[in-house]
């Protein structure tokens, strides 16, 4: 922290519980984003300069569930006004949740999801595929 509070460089903690033998890892992930803000608040790190990333395809055992999970907080995580980050492009969680399904649908359909629910930093591969299911989107929300 003494370090951020010299430089106040843009960051990006991540919630990473694949070590850990967390019972509610949502519970986990919201305390330490609320933890973590509360820090930097402190020193007075501006919450736009932080992107929080709740660590997708970094669950416990890499369990496909948690993961599922934790896309299904994004809504909670928007209550701490900081961008959201989307890092699901290609996980291998999805292709166990939905075998039989292309990871590039997969992985927009889930991005989709993502934007609607608060996610607003997408780190993609495809990034044409994702800049016209975007632009799809955008317009069609008016």
């Amino acid at each position: 922290m003494e370090f951020l509070a010299k430089q106040k460089p843009a960051i990006v903690p991540m919630f990473n519980d694949r070590d850990s033998e967390l019972n509610d890892p949502i519970t986990s992930m919201m305390d330490f984003f609320k933890d973590f803000l509360t820090q930097t608040e402190k020193i007075g790190l501006p919450k736009s300069s932080i992107v929080l990333d709740p660590g997708i395809g970094y669950s416990r055992n890499s369990l496909s569930h948690e993961d599922l999970d934790k896309l299904n907080a994004y809504r909670d995580l928007s209550q701490f006004d900081c961008p959201l980050l989307v890092a699901i492009s290609h996980k291998s969680f999805m292709s166990k949740e939905i075998p039989n399904c292309d990871s590039l649908e997969l992985t927009l359909l889930s991005e989709l999801r993502m934007v609607q629910n608060g996610g607003r930093v997408l780190r993609v591969h495809d990034i044409k595929e994702t800049q016209d299911m975007l632009n799809i989107f955008y317009r069609t929300i008016k």
